[in-house]
């Protein structure tokens, strides 16, 4: 999954906040 954050922080934070 790629969300806004996703895009922003290239290192799977959109992982840890979903």
């Amino acid at each position: 999954k790629t969300s806004n954050i996703g895009k922003v922080v290239p290192f799977g934070v959109d992982k840890a906040v979903v």
